[in-house]
């Protein structure tokens, strides 16, 4: 609860804080990727002067994160001080990015609520006016089967039930009717086109090739 997590950090003390820093600060299994014009050796160089002197660090362990059934449930958190309202929908579910059914995934999710052209979008946003922003996400592990599927949208708490309803309403046509011919082809050009726009960045090629040593 929110209140124990408070609890945890109120109780924490500056000899907490030195013993975590004793034990865990150092320099341990390092993964570094640069991209773009650069002299390898001058990188090398740099980094080993920059880490000369560390200690090692604790092996890093991954911690698992396994797949849990959760039975349906809604909280109700009042604010009464916040002008605005969140949304926030998850449903956990037994799926790897590397089962087959991963892509079809995440093109049902950008169709539904993962671009500004989205069903989610046109019907709350852009229709309605209900919600300032609205979006849906779909995070697959690539470790083991284990993923979420969410959904988020800000709204005025007059509009609640409105949401609700439209929310709903998108959900239910999805799962019914699912996507059209032209909806998927347009889903999939989107897709790559952004993708390719975002292997243009340093930063993104960078990260890839981080995740790929992982």
């Amino acid at each position: 609860t929110f209140e124990e997590t408070l609890k945890e950090i109120v109780a924490l003390t500056r000899d907490d804080l030195v013993k975590f820093h004793d034990a865990y600060y150092g320099a341990g299994t390092i993964a570094f990727s640069a991209v773009g014009a650069f002299a390898p050796d001058a990188v090398k160089a740099a980094l080993s002067q920059g880490l000369e002197g560390w200690k090692t660090a604790p092996a890093y362990t991954r911690v698992p994160d396994p797949y849990r059934a959760l039975a349906p449930k809604r909280f109700d958190i009042n604010t009464p001080d916040k002008a605005n309202a969140v949304y926030l929908a998850s449903l956990p579910l037994k799926i790897q990015d590397t089962d087959a059914r991963y892509p079809a995934l995440v093109i049902a999710n950008y169709l539904l609520g993962g671009s500004q052209t989205s069903r989610l979008w046109n019907r709350i946003r852009v229709k309605e006016g209900l919600s300032y922003t609205v979006s849906s996400n779909f995070d697959a592990s690539s470790y083991e089967p284990t993923a979420t599927w969410s959904t988020y949208a800000i709204y005025a708490p007059e509009n609640q039930q409105r949401l609700l309803d439209a929310m709903n309403e998108e959900l239910t046509r999805a799962v019914r009717d699912g996507f059209t011919e032209d909806e998927v082809k347009t889903g999939v050009e989107s897709m790559l086109k952004l993708r390719k726009l975002t292997r243009t960045r340093d930063g993104v090629l960078a990260s890839a090739w981080i995740n790929y040593m992982q």
